[in-house]
């Protein structure tokens, strides 16, 4: 269950930044491009975060990089659940459609000594 005492939301529209910082425990960095418009690959993703994918990503921050480039930092409690779940064919095919590439990268917190 999230603590939505420490929940910190952040959306300018005209920037198309959408910050949400719930956790230090963030995991992963998922680097996407895309070929569709913001909107869509934004609902997409809120879509299968609330839903799905919800199970195995607890807190995120999604931020727009650029016109077509975009930032997902999460807490991935499953890679093998992510894995099964981006190859699924539905997913695949609207990945296609809006030609969207993930990059994905492994992160720890570097603590100051």
């Amino acid at each position: 269950m999230r603590d939505i005492t420490r929940e910190i939301v952040l959306e300018t529209k005209k920037t198309g930044l959408y910050l949400r910082i719930l956790s230090d425990n963030m995991n992963t960095c998922i680097h996407v491009s895309f070929e569709c418009v913001w909107e869509e690959i934004e609902a997409s993703i809120r879509s299968d975060l609330s839903g799905e994918a919800g199970d195995f990503i607890s807190d995120y921050s999604l931020l727009k990089e650029s016109e077509n480039t975009l930032v997902l930092l999460c807490n991935m409690q499953s890679f093998e659940a992510f894995v099964d779940f981006i190859h699924r064919p539905g997913l695949q095919e609207a990945y296609s459609i809006m030609g969207v590439k993930l990059k994905v990268y492994s992160m720890k917190l570097i603590e100051r000594g």
